[in-house]
């Protein structure tokens, strides 16, 4: 809505994944494949 004013139209606004029990198990898996933490995982 901002942008409006310098003719800018915007199709979708995506916020990022969600915070679920799901993306957790996500963010698990993948820190564990990266041998990473979850904390920089999810940075």
């Amino acid at each position: 809505m901002e942008l409006g004013l310098h003719n800018i139209n915007v199709n979708a606004i995506c916020p990022g994944s969600v915070e679920s029990r799901r993306m957790e198990r996500v963010q698990v898996m993948a820190a564990q494949s990266r041998e990473v933490s979850v904390e920089n995982q999810r940075a």
